[in-house]
């Protein structure tokens, strides 16, 4: 049998408060309408000294008075209310840790502090707070503890699913707000993305800025090789360039130099139009009566309408960019292809050592050599078919019996990629 050492409490009221409890629970939870502490407290909101004195001073708290505290807030104004005075270390990390762990309510912290030896002195009136310390001291035994918890947890399961529920109807809520500001968002991300890719391409050019366009000419002119043996080389192309005219309109060629393609093309017959961001080499080619444009490859591409070219080529274009504007410039050359038009990009080959780790660093302004696999695997995947790669320079006769040595040594110095805008008939490559 539980013994009650307070004068004021008996049997029947024990059971009389666990009874009104249960009904409570039952119930759901109440809507109190909101104290004079709590309107005080709302109009000295920030200024935690006013507060602090606020409990302190008081003479009459109810237990929703405490809710909208932090644990560490709950403590200190509890103590004041109660105790009126700032809680000792030991009471503190005892409290905290109890509450920390679900092994007290706050109901049961202030019962415990009301009913202690110094809160009885002060004989502060909490409403609502003696039935729950009693309810506390009952669930603390060893048996009946149990037993009444367990049915008490039973008796709230009801008042539990509510609050889940609403929990999960305002999570929902929720979720459904912040997907309309990520839409939000990514349209916005939509509409400023062609600017972003246009300032990464001006920033990533710093490099070439800052080198003076006539010395990048005396380097061309110096590593690039003569101008008559650089169009024998580029012969090879011309059949492919040849299939495509039937389409009808010009060649477009990207990152123009000094036009040594461009006039290859002229002397076959075939109209050419050029585009180089630097004005000295505009400036050569147009002396040499090619017409050739100062402006950005990307920018220019932009600017055609769909489906209008036959092919669109660059030599020697690829490892000046960085890997996403790169992959801009090939949709813009997708978009604007006729259907079976031609895509030839020619790079150094990084499979030559040669060329990896010496010659493809005399250009100050080359950025990354780019494989043949990452090549066609790119073009690929951005909608061109019919892929293949033309080695060139390659050694004809083997330096080394090993014939790794000669993959490694004796590879084509560079490479071009090729493809066609669907329409053109051909198998993947």
């Amino acid at each position: 049998m539980l013994k009650v050492n307070h004068p004021d409490i008996s049997e029947e009221k024990i059971k009389e408060l666990v009874q009104c409890e249960m009904q409570r629970i039952q119930n759901g939870p109440a809507r109190w309408p909101q104290t004079d502490l709590q309107r005080r407290r709302a109009d000295t909101k920030g200024d935690k000294g006013l507060e602090y004195t606020t409990y302190r001073d008081g003479r009459e708290f109810q237990c929703q008075d405490f809710n909208d505290l932090s644990t560490e807030q709950f403590l200190i104004a509890a103590y004041a209310a109660i105790m009126k005075r700032s809680p000792d270390p030991q009471g503190y990390e005892h409290f905290f840790s109890q509450l920390a762990h679900g092994d007290m309510t706050r109901p049961g912290v202030l019962g415990r502090l009301r009913f202690s030896a110094e809160g009885r002195r002060h004989k502060m009136r909490i409403k609502g707070v003696l039935w729950r310390y009693i309810l506390d001291k009952i669930t603390s035994l060893p048996v009946v503890g149990w037993m009444v918890s367990f049915f008490e947890c039973i008796i709230r399961l009801p008042e539990l699913l509510r609050k889940i529920r609403a929990l999960e109807e305002g999570h929902g809520q929720r979720l459904f707000k912040n997907e309309s500001v990520l839409n939000q968002h990514g349209q916005v991300l939509e509409s400023i993305e062609p600017e972003v890719y246009r300032l990464g391409l001006a920033q990533e050019r710093s490099t070439e800025q800052d080198i003076p366009e006539f010395v990048y000419l005396a380097l061309e002119n110096q590593f690039r090789g003569e101008r008559e043996d650089l169009q024998s080389k580029l012969e090879k192309y011309l059949p492919l360039i040849q299939d495509v005219l039937p389409l009808g309109g010009h060649i477009l060629d990207l990152g123009s130099g000094r036009g040594e393609w461009l006039e290859l093309l002229g002397r076959e017959g075939i109209s050419a139009q050029g585009v180089d961001l630097s004005k000295t080499m505009v400036q050569l080619c147009q002396e040499q009566g090619l017409e050739v444009t100062w402006a950005d490859a990307l920018d220019h591409l932009s600017g055609l309408h769909a489906d209008s070219l036959p092919a669109v080529t660059a030599f020697q274009l690829m490892e000046h960019l960085p890997p996403p504007v790169l992959v801009r410039l090939w949709q813009e050359a997708f978009r604007v292809l006729k259907p079976g038009g031609l895509i030839l990009f020619e790079t150094p080959n990084p499979e030559n050592v040669q060329v990896s780790t010496y010659s493809f660093y005399l250009d100050p302004t080359h950025r990354k050599p780019v494989p043949p696999p990452l090549a066609t695997y790119t073009m690929h995947a951005l909608g061109f078919r019919d892929i293949k790669v033309i080695r060139n320079s390659e050694f004809i006769d083997p330096i080394f019996e090993d014939p790794r040595l000669n993959n490694f040594f004796c590879s084509a110095m560079d490479y071009a990629v090729i493809g066609y805008k669907e329409g053109w008939g051909g198998e993947d490559g």
